[in-house]
């Protein structure tokens, strides 16, 4: 299930579901980190969504800075369940690594890796340590 987070004004939010694909946003799926960082700088410093539900997936609205500062708020005044924001992490890994606290670390077997998290390969799919993705 995925829920969209739309913002009202004045802070209100409000969240339906059973969007699969909407454009001009990024997908936070449940109990994964999912990094925000615009390049440009439109959208401000680098966060990272922490989306702790159980099974409940999450529409963020990145089209334009205000979308997303609004958003942000939200989540900060606790008006998106089970949703945390934190801090990009300083350190850089190499995609085939991830963090273990400042520390980078070789992506084990069965999972892959983005530099930052390891993600469990899904089912029926597997790869050998050091991977960035997962292959039939």
């Amino acid at each position: 299930m995925i829920i969209v987070i739309i913002v009202l004004g004045a802070g209100v939010v409000w969240a339906t579901s059973n969007y699969s694909s909407i454009p001009n946003g990024e997908r936070s799926s449940s109990g994964v980190p999912l990094t925000i960082y615009d390049a440009s700088g439109v959208l401000g410093p680098c966060v990272i969504v922490n989306n702790n539900t159980a099974g409940t997936d999450y529409f963020l609205p990145t089209r334009t800075a205000y979308e997303w500062t609004t958003f942000k708020s939200a989540v900060s005044a606790g008006r998106v369940p089970g949703v945390t924001l934190g801090s990009c992490p300083t350190t850089v890994c190499a995609p085939s690594e991830y963090l273990v606290g400042t520390t980078c670390t070789l992506c084990p077997a069965g999972y892959f890796c983005d530099g930052t998290y390891k993600t469990p390969c899904p089912a029926g799919t597997s790869s050998g340590a050091g991977q960035t993705s997962c292959a039939l």
